[in-house]
């Protein structure tokens, strides 16, 4: 395996993500959703912006094996910027759809892709990345760094429990 960590198209992650990651997901899967989140906020909130892509386009990546097929990914995407009232100008992207496959897990992929995503939005000036996983995925994210929000646990009705988990950069 290479455990190089590469740009991959929205089609090559959707495959996964419709048969591995989120199977039968109601209203399909999509490039983003448009859920944002404000630190130090423990709810989330709708922001239509996001699905228009007014903040920016998604970006998808992908950890492939020596037989090219995707072993480990995620994506990310810009969720928000400041609060009005702010007196910082703060950027937030969201890491989402975090799947490894079963027989590769334990071999720091997760981890490996979590910070290749925190580089990547450090580059693009993002001050936070922060992600909804589920309460099982959890510690694959502290292992890169990201920080539980207190008391932000919560059922989505399909495929959680999830949280709030966040990273300052």
């Amino acid at each position: 395996m290479s455990n190089d960590v590469v740009e991959i198209t929205f089609a090559e992650i959707k495959k996964i993500w419709e048969t591995e990651l989120w199977p039968n997901k109601k209203n399909g899967v999509k490039e983003t959703n448009n859920w944002a989140w404000l630190y130090p906020s423990r709810v989330l909130w709708q922001d239509k912006r996001i699905e228009k892509n007014e903040f920016g386009v998604p970006y998808f990546f992908g950890i492939k094996n020596v037989y090219g097929k995707l072993v480990c990914v995620n994506s990310c995407f810009k969720t928000t910027s400041s609060h009005v009232f702010s007196y910082k100008d703060e950027q937030y992207w969201r890491s989402r759809g975090l799947w490894t496959s079963p027989d590769h897990r334990r071999m720091g992929l997760a981890t490996k892709i979590l910070n290749h995503t925190s580089t990547f939005v450090a580059k693009k000036r993002a001050s936070w990345l922060w992600t909804v996983p589920r309460k099982s995925a959890l510690s694959a994210y502290e292992r890169a760094g990201f920080k539980k929000q207190e008391d932000s646990e919560f059922e989505d009705g399909q495929f959680g429990p999830n949280c709030i988990a966040s990273k300052c950069l």
